[in-house]
């Protein structure tokens, strides 16, 4: 498992008239193995975003880690429990958490 972090422009309808706003999305990858016929990447899910230049305010990152440990809690059945360790730890790296703290 592998973390993908993607900006992109959101055009939310709540935002009509006004310009867009830069996001950055986090989605989960799993390696597929070179047996396999088709070779490369699948993707899991869609785990979190945040708004790109809000990312040093506590209510943006602890909005960020409810969502992605929701997304974490429901997809569980795709996923190992390591492999979820090995997901909040690069969410860490990228987006600090408002406890200090990598895990629950």
């Amino acid at each position: 498992m592998f973390i993908r972090w993607q900006n992109y422009r959101s055009v939310a309808l709540w935002h009509r008239g006004k310009p867009p706003i830069t996001r950055v999305k986090a989605v989960s990858w799993s390696r597929r193995c070179a047996s396999t016929a088709s070779h490369g990447s699948k993707h899991v899910a869609f785990i979190a975003s945040y708004e790109a230049n809000k990312l040093d305010q506590i209510s943006t990152r602890s909005t960020f880690w409810r969502d992605a440990r929701q997304r974490l809690d429901r997809i569980s059945n795709q996923i190992t429990p390591a492999d979820r360790s090995k997901i909040e730890a690069a969410l860490a790296q990228r987006v600090p958490t408002t406890t200090g703290r990598a895990s629950r």
